[in-house]
């Protein structure tokens, strides 16, 4: 059985050092076989940011699959966010458009869901939509797929969501049976109550 650690939101450049050390030295007492990143592995896009990011991913033993999130995504400098959103992140992180780790166990895919022109949330084009089943299904023998993201595909179920948007969309509900998402906390606020949810 494969154990794959899920960390996402890291914000270096509105870190806390102490809180890194102990992240890392609770990767390396759980020894996974995969680490899994999905996103806002900075705070503003910034250089600096990213370079800390890329430190404290070389100092991971297991290999790293990452997906960009919003605030990986320039958003003081318009020209950079409209026409090279993601080069600093390509740059320091990966290189991969869609970055992919397989094994005889397990396929776990990553996919971009931030948007320059959206400061928040984020979306999965057709196209990716088509590259997910095109990758899933090109896969040999029995391997438990892993999605990647940083935005939830769907909202969470909650008092604020049911019963309205809550159901997965007909695309969505195409992956493979043998299948898992994971992605970024979800914040919902109202009345100045925050409940956090995570999706796997």
């Amino acid at each position: 059985m494969r154990l794959i650690a899920h960390i996402s939101d890291l914000h270096f450049g509105r870190h806390d050092p102490r809180l890194v050390e102990a992240l890392q030295a609770s990767l390396a007492a759980a020894a996974p076989d995969l680490v899994a990143v999905s996103g806002d592995l900075t705070q503003r896009a910034r250089r600096h940011e990213f370079a800390a990011a890329r430190d404290f991913l070389d100092r991971l033993v297991a290999p790293v699959i990452a997906v960009p999130g919003n605030h990986d995504v320039p958003l003081y400098n318009p020209l950079r966010r409209v026409f090279r959103p993601l080069e600093r992140f390509r740059h320091h992180i990966t290189a991969q458009h869609n970055p992919l780790f397989t094994d005889a166990e397990i396929a776990v895919l990553g996919i971009n869901t931030a948007r320059a022109a959206a400061f928040s949330n984020g979306r999965i084009s057709h196209r990716q939509m088509d590259e997910i089943r095109a990758l899933f299904g090109e896969l040999p023998g029995e391997q438990f797929r892993v999605l990647v993201t940083h935005h939830p595909l769907m909202p969470p179920l909650s008092p604020l969501t049911a019963g309205s948007s809550g159901a997965p969309s007909p695309r969505s509900r195409r992956l493979p049976r043998r299948a898992s998402i994971s992605c970024s906390p979800v914040t919902i606020t109202r009345r100045r109550r925050a409940t956090s949810h995570r999706i796997t």
